[in-house]
């Protein structure tokens, strides 16, 4: 779980919470403002992760006040979560969570408004995008690793007389589908791309090896 913080204000919001699940890759993004306490963090959660996915076993965090509070740390305790904050100053710890961000907000620049103060109109759209794209890792997208299928998301109707606005709207939805799905697609080799280039392979060890530990 993480923040992005600092975004144009939209709709009363002024970040996002993006959680990921580490096993099928699958995101949720949650508008919220960043001044959100411990209670309003756990309420959101109930609605938004608990009521689809239940309780994780555990959750990698970062140190924020917020995750590390008494409120949040002994809920989770009763929910049986276990609360793994990342280290500092090493986001590759919750390296997921990372690329997901850096995905997102490229996204957010390239097809919200000039002001970029209507990003919280598209993060829906977005979040079903992203968890209808194949993850490179898993070979399949987050949809069917949790679902079993990919929920459909074409529009095919080539009725245009009966609403022009609703023909209006979808024609922009599937524009919009298309050139956010084309750009996830280009954002998600760059990530690989960059990570694999910037992470060397662990080195092998033998028994009897000598290892520096720092």
């Amino acid at each position: 779980m993480d923040f992005i913080t600092k975004l144009p204000p939209s709709h009363g919001y002024d970040s996002i919470w993006v959680v990921c699940d580490r096993m099928t890759c699958a995101a949720h993004f949650i508008p919220i403002n960043k001044t959100i306490d411990a209670p309003g963090l756990a309420r959101l959660f109930l609605d938004h992760i608990f009521c689809h996915h239940g309780f994780p076993d555990s959750i990698v965090c970062d140190c924020g006040s917020v995750f590390v509070s008494s409120f949040f740390t002994h809920l989770t305790k009763l929910c049986g979560t276990k609360i793994k904050p990342s280290m500092a100053h090493h986001p590759q710890t919750d390296g997921l969570t990372e690329r997901t961000n850096q995905t997102l907000k490229t996204y957010i620049r390239t097809y919200c408004s000039y002001q970029q103060d209507d990003w919280v109109d598209y993060l829906a759209l977005a979040e079903f995008l992203f968890n209808n794209l194949k993850n490179s890792s898993t070979q399949q997208t987050p949809f069917y690793a949790n679902l079993g299928y990919n929920p459909d998301y074409e529009v095919r109707s080539t009725d245009r007389t009966t609403n022009p606005a609703a023909t209006e709207l979808a024609d922009r939805l599937r524009l919009i589908q298309e050139e956010l799905r084309a750009e996830l697609e280009h954002s998600n080799m760059y990530m690989s791309k960059y990570y694999d280039r910037s992470h060397l392979l662990a080195p092998q060890f033998e028994p009897g090896d000598q290892v520096w530990l720092l």
